[in-house]
């Protein structure tokens, strides 16, 4: 989203205020809190504070280490909610010191006074005077980041700006692409990049893993993976300069940056798995366990599922479980079902019903659930609990896998809950796994895969998983399938999954004999899938150990090379392998004649 007309210039239509200066200074050892007054105009003199718009700028920790930065045009405008986050409860922390450096007090104050908030090892700087300024310093006393200057802004539109927003539609951030049908005033801040630095993370995102020269929409939509849009938008971007920056709003935020199951089938499938020797923990019903048209009544399709006994009804009653149009209508749509509605998570009543719902399936022996969709969330609806509405297009996944998780919980105990997602925002990781999408069938297709895996796991997320073959293709090709299976079994949680064909190997080995391909002993797809679902099982000592590091320290099982290795220049752009814990180097083989570049560090073993 675009304000200005290149450096100088701003567009049409737009009405901007930058913070010009740091007038007033504040630093409060009590509260372990700063607070700036920053006015949009240098104040020479107290006729200067007339009819001038200020910005109030409140800096606080919420944890060792953090520093959280609030900017404020007017605080009686409407308040927009941000994500639930973890906070210590200020005073007396050891890890903060706040100190005052001169006089800051407005008129009276001295240019050149400053104030400083440090947490850990992390400092914030703001020195009283012009040009406005606002400093981040790490613990070796360099300066990491900064806002300096004209950059921390507000931007009103007029009728007639020509601002735009993406991405349109009835599910996306505006109608008709005008930045001023999501709303009329913006605000934005710039922080600083240094020569070489690059940004990685923003959510699962299926382009080029460093992210700078991108333009990047916080939206969740349901795009596939071979666009600019993803499944699981998070706020939040690291650098390589070592730090980390999330935007705590649920809404949109821009950022502009340098299957048919019958019993008899699956039968088929798990007997086949063990006629080829190849070990099988779990499968996965997918969608088609209900009756077409009718997958919202979660029951199963007794035609193909007679020996299921369902304790499911269809819900006839309207009790407010749904979201309503400003009109007081249902909200409905034929999209994927035929008069389909959305369940409004924001009523504490329809969230237990529809627990219960999920509850009847885990009673019957389902071991977890697939949170399918989440991203095609309406504008212009109503919410049960007054949310605002563009504040709910992004949250609503948070509440629809929450409330699948805690019922699994409620159901298993805490500690045996496990999701199947695809889309996330922040808060997601703390309801694990996450996959990533519908992807093509190609090897494009995987590595768009891995670079949306690198980039999810750049944004706090642990695990991550993905369709092993890829998902979109009338029937894939066998030479992709078989090396997406090595890729897919390297990793924290593994599926074999695909739309309209069947992804068992065997299938594709058929496939081959079809296309007069010779079935070579140890390469066929059959024999793949053995060795690689093999070696994982040998490698579960090691995987075990991972996956309790994103609970111990947030430390993701899937690592990109730069997340590994932080201080390693060469490592800050390779998106074409990863580490698979701190001792296993992974270079998936993306070519038909089996050519893989990667880059060595001592000390990994490795998979390619």
């Amino acid at each position: 989203m675009k304000f200005t007309n290149g450096y100088w210039m701003i567009r049409d239509g737009v009405d901007a205020l930058y913070a010009r200066e740091a007038y007033e200074l504040a630093a409060d050892a009590t509260t372990e809190s700063l607070n700036v007054l920053a006015p949009t105009s240098v104040v020479r003199g107290r006729y200067d504070t007339l009819n001038l718009p200020t910005f109030n700028v409140d800096i606080t920790t919420p944890a060792e280490g953090v520093i959280r930065v609030c900017a404020e045009h007017w605080q009686g405008a409407t308040e927009y909610p941000g994500f639930p986050l973890n906070a210590d409860e200020p005073g007396n922390r050891d890890y903060v010191t706040v100190q005052a450096n001169g006089n800051g007090d407005g008129e009276v104050g001295v240019n050149g006074a400053d104030v400083t908030l440090t947490t850990g090892g992390l400092t914030v700087k703001v020195v009283k005077g012009a040009p406005w300024n606002l400093t981040f310093i790490g613990e070796d006393g360099k300066v990491l980041t900064e806002s300096a200057g004209k950059s921390l802004g507000r931007f009103k539109l007029g009728a007639e700006s020509n601002v735009t927003a993406q991405p349109v539609s009835e599910f996306g951030v505006t109608m008709d692409g005008s930045a001023r049908d999501e709303s009329d005033v913006f605000i934005a801040i710039q922080l600083h990049l240094s020569v070489g630095e690059d940004v990685y993370g923003l959510g699962e995102r299926f382009g080029a893993y460093v992210k700078n020269g991108q333009s990047v929409d916080i939206w969740n939509e349901d795009g596939g993976t071979a666009s600019e849009q993803g499944y699981k938008d998070i706020p939040f971007y690291m650098t390589s300069n070592g730090y980390g920056v999330l935007v705590n709003n649920r809404g949109h935020v821009s950022f502009e940056i340098g299957s048919e199951n019958t019993e008899a089938t699956i039968n088929s499938f798990i007997d086949g798995m063990a006629e080829r020797g190849i070990p099988l923990a779990a499968f996965h019903y997918d969608c088609y366990w209900m009756r077409e048209f009718h997958w919202c009544d979660f029951e199963w399709d007794k035609r193909f599922f007679d020996d299921i006994e369902s304790t499911l009804k269809r819900l006839h009653e309207d009790k407010g479980y749904l979201v309503r149009k400003p009109n007081g209508e249902v909200w409905q749509i034929d999209f994927w079902q035929a008069g389909m509605g959305l369940v409004d998570f924001t009523n504490p009543a329809a969230r237990e019903w529809f627990k219960d719902k999920v509850k009847a399936l885990l009673n019957q022996g389902v071991d977890s659930i697939k949170t399918d969709f989440g991203e095609r969330i309406p504008r212009d609806v109503v919410w049960h609990d007054g949310s605002p509405k563009l504040s709910m297009h992004n949250w609503y996944t948070q509440l629809y896998n929450q409330a699948v998780f805690e019922a699994i919980e409620e159901t298993y105990g805490k500690g045996n809950a496990c999701l199947y997602a695809r889309s996330a925002t922040v808060g997601g990781q703390q309801k694990p796994v996450h996959w990533g999408g519908d992807c093509e069938s190609t090897f494009n297709g995987m590595a768009q895969s891995l670079r949306a895996g690198l980039s999810l796991t750049s944004s706090g997320f642990g695990f991550w998983s993905h369709d092993i073959g890829g998902f979109e293709g009338a029937f894939p090709d066998p030479a992709v399938y078989k090396r997406w299976v090595a890729f897919g079994m390297l990793g924290s949680h593994s599926r074999l999954h695909g739309s309209t064909v069947y992804r068992v190997p065997w299938l594709f080995d058929e496939e081959d004999e079809k296309n007069g391909v010779a079935l070579v002993p140890g390469q066929t797809a059959v024999d793949v899938v053995r060795e690689f679902t093999k070696l994982k099982l040998e490698l579960m000592p090691y995987v075990y150990q991972l996956g309790l590091q994103p609970h111990v320290n947030g430390t993701p099982v899937m690592r990109s090379m730069f997340v590994e290795f932080p201080d390693d220049p060469a490592c800050r752009t390779l998106d074409r392998q990863y580490m698979f814990g701190p001792s296993m180097l992974v270079a998936p083989v993306f070519t038909y004649s089996g050519e893989v570049s990667y880059r060595f560090r001592c000390g990994c073993a490795i998979a390619a």
